[in-house]
């Protein structure tokens, strides 16, 4: 067991990497009264083409898989959901997709062991017949519907298609009616079993807990699980330059008010895990510096009329891809979308102000600290930095060595080419009155 500190955050926690090649990460936090476990794979809703387990070729699956995949772990051969057996416990069990993992979780006040090794046991027992994938299907059919009706997804999977030529993070996490139907029991065990072995798979508990009793339960429950060792898995991924696919494209949607979104993408190619979480950092920096609430740009636009409290953005770095995305719900939307291409465009020409620069450093790096508090972004952030091979106080470590040389050499690439835009425009309403 590996003890790992941090002196500015006065806090510590213990890595180990057990037999199988799982990943633990136990962070005792005794103020708290409740704990928190994570364990999670690295397979998302991007991992559609791969060389299966034992083979030599490539396969592509369908859309969707991996969300498909996390909701069929949950039901037990017996019919029990997992769900059900957490609640006995008095605790609550979740899980989630994102484009580049599957994440199944605890919360819990008692009972923690009881439920730590239900974590283990339900995710890494899976059961998958015609019946209850058909089952499934039908009920994942309905969330996707759901899903689809919502304007602000469409909003952002019409950017993501504008942005991105072939790279799979166009595609919707939950996948498409019809890739759905493709999905079947033998699917399901393929990317099981490539991607669901501990070697490929993270356990984090944060929380109120013993420590050595803990770690002692989870080496015991994962020897007693045989499994074989396994090759590195084999991916292929899509890794694009900063051009946009479409510049500028329009739909229509049961809504009151337009809604515009503007995609700005960047290119990740050669980049290693270092550069890559650093650049999330500078890119957040760099967006909230001139698009905040206290920024020109947002006083402007709300003086103008242009936005609301409705404008919005998030940002996004991964290791195979990354871009910002911009929306808001405005009449003006074309003064809009001129104005915020012209405010992204000047970002690589202005001087910034090492005050200003400071200022929003310290305010990432407080806030960081702030979070910190939180047992499930702890949790959360482990993860992420586990995928790139950092340690969990590398993330406050980057934050407080950026510099305005990092920030002004990365604002080079807001260029035309990486800008794109979705409008959303109201249905045409048929007059009642016309012949």
């Amino acid at each position: 067991m590996k003890r790992i500190s941090n002196e500015l955050l006065k806090e510590d926690y213990y890595y180990i990497m057990l037999n199988n090649g799982l990943h633990v990460y136990l962070i005792p936090r005794p103020k708290f009264n409740r704990c928190y476990g994570l364990f999670s794979t690295k397979f998302g809703s991007c991992d559609q083409e791969f060389v299966p387990l034992n083979k030599d070729d490539f396969i592509t699956v369908p859309a969707g898989v991996a969300h498909f995949l996390e909701h069929k772990t949950f039901e037990q051969e017996n019919g029990i959901d997992a769900s059900e057996i957490f609640a006995n416990f008095g605790g609550e069990a979740n899980a989630y997709t994102t484009y580049d993992k599957t994440v199944y979780m605890f919360t819990a006040t008692s009972n923690i062991t009881e439920q730590i090794t239900t974590l283990l046991d339900f995710v890494q027992t899976p059961y998958f017949t015609k019946e209850n994938v058909d089952k499934e299907r039908k009920i994942i059919e309905q969330e996707v519907r759901m899903y689809l009706d919502r304007p602000q997804t469409s909003l952002y999977l019409n950017l993501l298609d504008n942005m991105y030529y072939m790279n799979y993070v166009k595609n919707d996490i939950g996948g498409t009616l019809e890739s759905i139907k493709k999905i079947d029991v033998d699917t399901l065990y393929t990317c099981y079993n490539t991607f669901y072995h501990p070697s490929n798979m993270t356990f984090v508990l944060v929380g109120n807990f013993d420590l050595d009793k803990i770690s002692e339960i989870i080496s015991k429950n994962q020897d007693e699980k045989a499994y074989t060792s396994k090759p590195k898995i084999k991916r292929r991924y899509y890794l694009e330059d900063n051009k946009v696919n479409n510049k500028d494209t329009t739909s229509t949607f049961d809504v009151t008010r337009p809604k515009v979104g503007c995609g700005l993408k960047f290119s990740v190619l050669g980049e290693d895990p270092i550069t890559i979480y650093k650049n999330m950092i500078v890119l957040d920096i760099l967006i909230d510096m001139f698009f905040d609430e206290s920024s020109d740009f947002y006083y402007q636009m709300l003086e103008k009329g242009i936005i609301d409290n409705s404008f919005s953005y998030d940002t996004y770095y991964e290791p195979t891809y990354a871009h910002v995305i911009f929306t808001v719900n405005t009449l003006n939307y074309q003064a809009f979308k001129t104005e915020i291409e012209k405010e992204l465009l000047r970002i690589k020409d202005v001087k910034l102000d090492e005050k200003t620069f400071e200022r929003y450093k310290k305010v990432e790096l407080a806030n960081s600290i702030a979070r910190f508090n939180s047992i499930e972004y702890i949790a959360n952030l482990i993860l992420d930095l586990d995928a790139l091979g950092l340690e969990l106080f590398d993330s406050i470590d980057l934050k407080n060595n950026i510099t305005l040389e990092d920030l002004n050499k990365f604002k080079s690439r807001f260029v035309h080419e990486a800008i794109t835009f979705h409008t959303i425009l109201p249905l045409k309403k048929e007059n009642p009155h016309s012949l």
